[in-house]
């Protein structure tokens, strides 16, 4: 049986593997959370129960940023020209409660953090509160100064075979 990780495509459908646990999903459309699960900015694949909780802030504004972007908002709307110099100057005479009043009147939420699959701080992987075993692999024979040459040499070393080596894995299960 052939196991993949990430992206597996055929004509009908995309499955995809959950980096963290290895529960493969079928997922029809593109649509990654109908089928539970996420793909982060560094494109590790991982299952909703496996992502991070994350409650963003909302990002609190200064009197003088909430002014500026008042009044830009309020300059787009009228297109450029002299218009919208007369308005910037307008708009900048204004008191300081008028332009806090339209603040609040405003939908700003295009400037509110939100929570998004996308985003790093939701993934266990690049949180490091779990592995993929790919890069734990490349992580590890780095560290031990190890190429693919040596790897396989050392695994022919100590096995005569590939059963041999797979019942002593199974025998030998990786400590959490």
């Amino acid at each position: 049986m052939k196991i993949r990780t990430g992206f597996v495509s055929n004509s009908s459908s995309s499955s995809y593997v959950c980096y963290v646990c290895g529960e493969a999903e079928t997922v029809y459309d593109g649509n990654l959370s109908e089928s539970g699960l996420m793909e982060c900015e560094e494109g590790h694949v991982f299952c909703d129960s496996h992502a991070l909780e994350y409650v963003p802030e909302k990002k609190v504004f200064t009197f003088e940023e909430k002014k500026r972007m008042v009044l830009e908002r309020a300059c787009e709307n009228l297109g450029f020209g002299e218009n919208q110099v007369e308005a910037w100057e307008r708009f900048n005479a204004k008191p300081d409660e008028e332009i806090e009043k339209m603040w609040e009147e405003e939908d700003w939420e295009e400037y509110d953090e939100e929570l998004e699959g996308e985003d790093i701080r939701c993934c266990p992987i690049c949180q490091m509160t779990e592995y993929n075993t790919d890069e734990a692999l490349h992580f590890l024979m780095l560290d031990n100064g190890l190429s693919k040459k040596d790897l396989l040499e050392n695994m022919k070393a100590s096995f005569s075979t590939y059963q041999d080596m797979a019942n002593h894995l199974k025998a030998n299960p990786l400590r959490t």
